[in-house]
C-alpha cells in the first residue's frame, strides 16, 4: 500500500464509517509505490450498506 494511503488510514476509516460504506477497494498505482499525488488517479470501487442506498 502505498505510504499516502497508510498515513491517513485511521482517517479513511472514520469517512467510511460515518457513510456507511461496507467495503472499500482500491487498486492500480494508488497500491503501489509508483502512485505520483500530481498524476496517477486512485482507481476505487465501494459497497454501501443498505441504509446509506436509501439515503
Amino acid at each position: 500500500m502505498h505510504p499516502l494511503i497508510e498515513a491517513r488510514r485511521a482517517e479513511i476509516e472514520r469517512l467510511c464509517r460515518r457513510l456507511d460504506v461496507r467495503r472499500l477497494d482500491v487498486f492500480g498505482s494508488v497500491v503501489s509505490n509508483a502512485f505520483d499525488l500530481d498524476t496517477s488517479d486512485g482507481p476505487s470501487r465501494c459497497s454501501l450498506a443498505p441504509a446509506a442506498r436509501e439515503r
